[in-house]
């Protein structure tokens, strides 16, 4: 079975059997199936666009006031030679991305809240590779769940807001 998959971290292209995958095995393959987005990754919401883990500025009125964006991104890894020891890796991470219209829901004149959160298994490919610089960009090594990103947008008249909570500056 051949795959090509498109997510934030580029697009991969590979091929899986799903002989001695098992269950998790056969979901991470259904997710990793979906079709390729012609736009790299990027969701047209209202007139902008915007990556899954940032959501555009304002929640549009033809969507509902809470949105809420989950991904999930899986990687079946097998080291079979070299390295420390041979063994195979089911690594993941889900990402979670909320963004509410205030106004709508609330009340709130000109605010916004947002949240992004992220989960990773904790599996270690790097422990059977060996490796300073792992293989895959999902890797983490750790167990956890992450907040990333927590804050409330308050419009000021009509071209300023301020944004405060937790916020990545470097999106």
């Amino acid at each position: 079975m051949r795959y090509v998959r498109s997510s934030r971290y580029g697009k991969v292209d590979g091929r899986v059997s799903l002989g001695k995958l098992g269950v998790s095995g056969l979901v991470a393959v259904l997710v990793a199936l979906q079709p390729a987005r012609a736009n790299d990754g990027l969701q047209e919401f209202g007139d902008k666009l915007a990556s899954h883990t940032h959501r555009a500025e304002k929640v549009e009125d033809a969507e509902p006031p809470l949105v809420v964006d989950v991904t999930y991104t899986a990687d079946i890894w097998r080291a079979a030679r070299g390295g420390v020891r041979s063994g195979t890796r089911y690594l993941d991470n889900f990402d979670i991305v909320a963004a509410a219209d205030m106004e709508r829901l609330v009340g709130w004149n000109g605010a916004t809240v947002g949240v992004y959160g992220l989960y990773n298994n904790g599996a270690s490919l790097g422990e059977l590779l060996g490796d300073s610089q792992t293989a895959s960009n999902i890797e983490t090594g750790v167990r956890a769940f992450r907040l990333y990103e927590a804050w409330i947008d308050q419009k000021i008249g009509s071209s300023a807001s301020v944004r405060l909570g937790l916020y990545d500056v470097n999106s």
